[in-house]
């Protein structure tokens, strides 16, 4: 039959791209995509977060999973981060909790929650907000 699970098949296939240890060439990093976007706040809780991941985990790991991502809000010690699909919230929440909890806990923030939403959306308006305008 034909294969119906697109997302999965992509996860498995990152999956298997971390697991394979192989350097990164220059070239595979300075392609440019077609869509990126808007910067993120350097001194934003979630930067700083990130950056300590970077360091903690393979290259690859954090391209696939962690580059795309973007703090949305912050309140008190909970922090809610933009990620753009369902497999890259779940794979965060399951694979990577001990790695992003450790390296908040250091930052002041206890709770973190993962949120589907346009990478090219302004940081204040994921689209799950934005539908209910």
């Amino acid at each position: 039959g034909e294969w119906r699970n697109w997302a999965f098949l992509t996860l498995q296939i990152q999956l298997a791209a971390e697991r394979f240890d192989c350097p990164l060439t220059q070239s595979v990093i300075d392609v440019p995509l077609p869509r990126t976007p808007p910067p993120e706040e350097p001194d934003s809780v979630w930067a700083k977060a990130k950056a300590h991941i970077r360091s903690q985990i393979p290259e690859i790991a954090y391209l696939n999973w962690f580059a795309c991502t973007r703090e949305l809000v912050r309140s008190g010690s909970r922090l809610e981060v933009g990620v753009p699909d369902e497999p890259t919230s779940e794979c965060l929440t399951e694979e990577y909790h001990h790695v992003t909890s450790g390296a908040l806990s250091d930052l002041g923030i206890d709770e973190i929650c993962f949120v589907v939403c346009d990478p090219l959306l302004t940081p204040d308006t994921p689209s799950d907000r934005r539908l209910g305008e």
